[in-house]
């Protein structure tokens, strides 16, 4: 899935995650829900860097994060 999660994390690959997270935990209107965890755990200070996207993304789901670990 993760093309380097070492280095960072692209949009798609957060957008991704963030939805399968909301589906899983059955969320009412997933897009709402998903929206507003990517708006919630999206760096602004600078939106396009990689490496603060994977750290979100490490808070946004750590169980999700084990799985991947294997």
């Amino acid at each position: 899935m993760f093309s380097n999660i070492k280095t960072g994390v692209d949009v798609a690959e957060f957008k991704t995650v963030v939805w399968n997270v909301t589906r899983r935990r059955g969320a009412r209107d997933e897009r709402q829900v998903s929206d507003a965890i990517e708006f919630l755990y999206t760096w602004w200070v600078n939106p396009d860097n990689s490496t603060a996207r994977r750290k979100m993304l490490i808070d946004v789901s750590p169980l999700y994060m084990c799985e991947l670990r294997g």
